[in-house]
């Protein structure tokens, strides 16, 4: 079992070689997958950003048999909030987020600035990546907002509902929940 970041998952190739008869399990910090994807000039919408998303998550955990993903939770007036606001020196600008938004002339920094926009984001991607993995044989669960939703009807009751802010506090109690 292997539970760890994405970007830690990203650079350990020989991870992802590795064969085990035992079930393999793999814990990705959703906002860190998030800042790895970079835009391109086929990238005009939302959609476009969750496919590349979406595929880039298969891509870290195609040979894992269960996979979690997490997201930070964004409240607002959090200290998260607070540190955003003073890193974007208050110029945040909100977005909705579906389908349509056209992302065509909009940096991702400026994308991702505002704490509503992320909250939405995480949702949405959540969403998209529940879709994707109902599909398949895998296990997958997703953690967004304050609840996490899955295609395992095993999940451990008390992970289902949550207060925590960060995503590394959840990712502890996935990775002993799997255990």
């Amino acid at each position: 079992m292997y539970c760890g970041h994405a970007e830690e998952t990203a650079a350990s190739t020989n991870l992802t070689t590795h064969q085990s008869l035992e079930p393999r399990a793999i814990v990705i910090d959703g906002m860190a997958l998030v800042n790895t994807v970079k835009k391109t000039d086929t990238m005009k919408t939302c959609k476009d950003f969750a496919e590349v998303f979406v595929q880039r998550l298969v891509h870290l955990s195609r040979s894992y048999d269960e996979i979690r993903l997490i997201f930070d939770r964004y409240v607002q007036g959090s200290l998260k909030h607070k540190m955003t606001a003073k890193r974007t020196g208050g110029n945040e600008v909100q977005y909705h987020v579906d389908d349509t938004v056209n992302l065509a002339n909009i940096p991702l920094k400026q994308f991702l600035s505002h704490i509503q926009t992320k909250s939405e984001l995480t949702d949405y991607l959540a969403d998209k990546t529940l879709k994707h993995f109902s599909q398949h044989q895998v296990s997958f669960t997703v953690v967004s907002g304050t609840e996490a939703k899955s295609n395992n009807a095993s999940l451990y009751e008390n992970l289902k509902q949550h207060d925590h802010e960060e995503a590394n506090t959840l990712i502890i109690l996935h990775c002993l929940d799997i255990s």
